[in-house]
Formats: structure tokens, C-alpha cells, sequence
């Protein structure tokens, strides 16, 4: 028996406290209804129980993940089964309500379909009563998992959520890096020599700050993802009549057939401490270098941020809030062109696509970041409108006749509500 087919362990399968009197109503509902679905048979109650999840499984369809995911989804999944709570209740802000929400549904399906093969195989060993055991446990799992996240009466959803909290005269709690505003580039090493507050933990400012200080100046003058910084940036000190100058060749990240760049390179202006720095660790090292980091340097700095509420990411939106600022500043003369820079800049194959990275207001400069130049590998593919955006209002192509007016274009496909699961009414025991 491989580990994929072996049965869940039963303290993490299993319904939780606070998760059994969530379903209790539903769960009563659908027993009672296979019970007298199965008492003209005389078979055992489970038999039609079993047809329940089968019908339930079938809107949850299998699919393959890859191992770290997975490890992913089953650590979200199990803080939310010890606290009892629902992956709704757990959420912080819509994109964590969708990461809980996907792990919650893969690991209860996932769950759901071991209890029944672990069943089959106890049936088919002769040990009836466990398979009976068993099929009654995936048949909890699967109308709880019915309930949250397909019945049309109970199902999660976020915009629930925000209303009930609305008639409260309150807000979702946030937890998004996208308003918070790191320090300059000259300052960013600043972020791990001082604590977060008076009588915080201790800080290795001294080491941090060694390990880190060049990781830091890259993510504050370019803005380049985490992921880009994990591959490697190459730094190379230059001139540009007569300016010192630092030229960034950045790998890309996120890269397909409709976005990113495979390669592009920033030439910075070596103004400030932090670029001064950058180029002076260069010139050292033959006038190039490669500022190398492991996932080891990277869970360091993301720590020691965070006691900012900060990340390495927070640097790439004040990057954003940045580039935004001068797109709009009424003094810049072609806001067309400097769009399709900043994209460059950012690595997007979209201008669209800066509006997700900080805001306007929260820019820490005025006029143009740093970035003298900038090319990239995919530079005459850029667009003013990202895929989606496109795919959204494209319009079907309709056949006209030779004469007559034209027929009104067709009504978009609306997509059908989910449908409600009916089970059969419980009958009274004196009926």
C-alpha cells in the first residue's frame, strides 16, 4: 500500500469540534435520509450514505499537485481543523480567504476519498463493521465539505463575509504588504538594526546587516520580485557620460507565453549610499558580480522584516508607489511611454498591471525613480490591456446577412447557479 492510498489518520480526518457543530444540522438531515432511504432494503444505512458522497465527490473532481504544494495546503488545513474554525473565519484578507479556501477543499476531497478506498479494502477483507465505520466517516467529511463550499444556502464566500462585518460598522482585518511603506534604499539596512519597539526581541543588527545589506540596496533601487533575487542578480559597475552608474541584469520570473520577461536590464544611477555601496562591492570584485541568495538567506531577511511588517516584497510596491507617482505627475511630458517603461521596469508584459503594486499616495519621491534605461527580452510585445482583460470583452464573431439590418450581438453565457443538493424529506416515525 502506497502512502497515497493509505487511510487518513483519524484525528486529522475526522470532523473537528468546532466544525461538527457547524454541520450538525446537515449532517442529521442526510443520515436520517439514508437511513430511510435504506430501510425498505433492509440493507445497511451506509450503502445509501456511500451513494451521497459518490454524488458529492463527483463536483469535487480529483486532481494532481505537486508535493510542495500539497505540504502547503495539509499545514493550512490542519491549523484550521486545531482551532476548529472555518477556513471564512480564519481569513484575513481575500487572497488568504483563497489560499485557505483551495486547501481546505483539496484536503477535505482528498480526505473524503481515502476514508471510502480504506473502506472498500476492510469490505473486501471481511471486516464489515469497520467498513461500515469507515464509510460513515467519509460520509461526515463529505457533507461538511458539501456545505461549505457547493450548497448555495451555506456556501463560504468572502463578499458574506465583508457584508455581515459591514452591518457591524466594521472591516476584514488586512493583512496585505501593499500600503506599507519601507524605508529609501540609503535606509533600508535601518529596517534590521533598530527593533519594533521598546522592549522587543533582541536584534542581530550588526550580523543581520552584514549578511543582508546588499540583498536589501538590489530590492529598493530595482524593485525585482523575491523570486528574481533567489535566481541571481548580475551587477556590473559602468559609466554613462561620465555618471557612475550600476547595470542590473535581472532573470525574470513568471514568465509564459502572455507575460514577463525572460531577461531585462536596469541601468541605475550610483547617486545614493545604497547604489554607491553596490558599486564600490563590484569594482572590488573585477567591475562584476553576482549577488547570490539561498532560501536560507531569504527566511532570514523575511524574518527579520517582519518585525516591521514588512517582506521583501513590500520593497517591489513602494517600487510600484514609485513609478505610479511619476506616470501621473502632471509635469511628466509622455505618461503613454512612461507606462510602457515601468513596465519594463517591473518585469510586466502589461501596463495594466502596475495598478496591483502599492498606491499613488503612498510614493516616497517625486519625478522619476533612478532607472536610466531599461531593455527587455519581450520589450515590443508590452500591451495596454493584459490577457484577461481582453479574453473578458472580446465578442463572439457573428455572420451577418447580405441585406436587412444586423441582428443584435448575442447575450454573453451567464454561468449557471451551483445547484442544490435535495435529499429526500425525513418522514415523521408515526407516518
Amino acid at each position: 500500500m502506497t502512502a497515497q492510498d493509505a487511510p487518513p489518520k483519524y484525528e486529522r480526518a475526522r470532523l473537528a469540534g468546532g466544525w461538527e457543530a457547524a454541520h450538525a444540522g446537515p449532517l442529521a438531515e442526510a443520515k436520517q435520509s439514508a437511513q430511510q432511504a435504506a430501510a425498505g432494503s433492509g440493507k445497511p444505512w451506509t450503502l445509501e450514505a456511500d451513494k451521497q458522497t459518490r454524488a458529492i465527490l463527483d463536483d469535487f473532481p480529483a486532481r494532481s499537485v505537486k508535493a510542495e504544494t500539497l505540504a502547503k495546503y495539509r499545514a493550512d488545513y490542519d491549523r484550521l481543523r486545531a482551532r476548529g474554525v472555518s477556513p471564512l473565519e480564519a481569513a484575513t484578507s481575500p487572497a488568504h480567504w483563497q489560499r485557505l479556501r483551495t486547501a481546505c477543499r483539496y484536503c477535505m476531497a482528498d480526505d473524503v476519498r481515502r476514508w471510502r478506498a480504506a473502506s472498500e479494502r476492510a469490505r473486501k477483507a471481511g471486516d464489515l463493521d469497520n467498513a461500515q465505520r469507515l464509510t460513515a466517516e467519509a460520509h461526515r467529511l463529505a457533507v461538511a465539505l458539501d456545505g461549505w463550499f457547493c450548497q448555495p444556502r451555506t456556501r463560504l464566500t468572502w463578499a458574506a463575509k465583508g457584508k455581515a462585518l459591514a452591518k457591524q460598522g466594521k472591516r476584514p482585518p488586512s493583512k496585505s504588504r501593499r500600503r506599507d511603506t519601507p524605508p529609501e534604499p540609503d535606509l533600508a539596512v535601518a529596517a534590521l538594526l533598530f527593533p519594533a519597539a521598546k522592549g522587543g526581541p533582541p536584534v542581530r543588527g550588526d550580523t543581520l546587516a552584514a549578511r543582508h545589506a546588499e540583498r536589501l540596496a538590489l530590492l529598493a533601487l530595482t524593485g525585482l520580485r523575491p523570486a528574481e533575487m533567489m535566481a541571481g542578480g548580475r551587477i556590473q559597475a559602468t559609466d554613462l557620460d561620465g555618471r557612475p552608474m550600476l547595470q542590473v541584469e535581472i532573470k525574470g520570473a513568471k514568465v509564459d507565453n502572455e507575460r514577463g520577461h525572460h531577461t531585462r536590464t536596469l541601468l541605475v544611477e550610483a547617486a545614493g549610499l545604497a547604489a554607491t555601496a553596490l558599486r564600490a562591492t563590484a569594482d572590488a570584485r573585477g567591475g562584476v558580480f553576482t549577488l547570490t541568495t539561498n532560501q536560507a538567506d531569504y527566511r532570514s531577511l523575511n524574518k527579520a522584516l517582519a518585525r516591521h511588517r514588512l517582506s521583501c516584497y513590500s520593497f517591489r510596491h513602494a517600487f510600484g508607489s514609485d513609478l505610479k507617482a511619476w506616470i501621473t505627475d502632471p509635469a511628466t511630458a509622455n505618461p503613454k511611454g512612461a507606462a510602457h517603461f515601468a513596465a519594463q521596469v517591473m518585469g510586466h508584459r502589461s501596463t495594466e498591471s502596475l495598478a496591483f503594486y502599492g498606491t499613488r499616495a503612498g510614493s516616497r519621491r517625486r519625478g522619476r525613480p533612478p532607472i536610466w534605461a531599461v531593455s527587455a527580452t519581450e520589450a515590443d510585445l508590452i500591451r495596454e490591456k493584459s490577457p484577461a482583460y481582453r479574453r473578458s470583452r472580446r465578442l463572439p464573431l457573428v455572420s451577418f446577412q447580405a441585406s436587412g439590418s444586423a441582428p443584435p450581438p448575442p447575450a454573453p453565457k451567464q454561468q449557471p447557479a451551483p445547484r442544490a443538493r435535495v435529499l429526500p424529506k425525513p418522514r415523521p416515525p408515526w407516518a
